[in-house]
């Protein structure tokens, strides 16, 4: 037997300009989370975002625990909508192979 590590990268690129000035004070509010998981919880820290008035959200990571992204997507659009800026901090994810 023999154990190697492999690693799966994922990656999302996102790309946005700002439409304030450089050096410009801005009143700008971005929420950071992760652990999320689905359900009535994670749903309503979702709406705390929303409702605080966050203008994009970086998940750093342990999205669903369930192995569902889609409906973790879903999760996410019911709270916010499918065109809110919404980052994932993706990584590699390493998984213990037997060969």
């Amino acid at each position: 037997m023999n154990d190697k590590l492999v690693g799966i990268i994922v990656a999302t690129v996102s790309i946005f300009t700002s439409q304030v000035a450089y050096g410009q004070d801005t009143n700008f509010k971005m929420a950071f989370i992760g652990d999320q998981g689905l359900g009535a919880k994670p749903e309503k820290v979702l709406a705390l975002i929303k409702k605080e008035g966050a203008q994009a959200v970086l998940h750093l990571g342990d999205f669903d625990y369930t192995n569902n992204p889609t409906a973790w997507e879903k999760q996410i659009n019911k709270v916010f909508g499918p065109d809110f800026p919404y980052f994932l901090d993706c990584c590699v994810l390493p998984l213990l192979a037997s060969m």
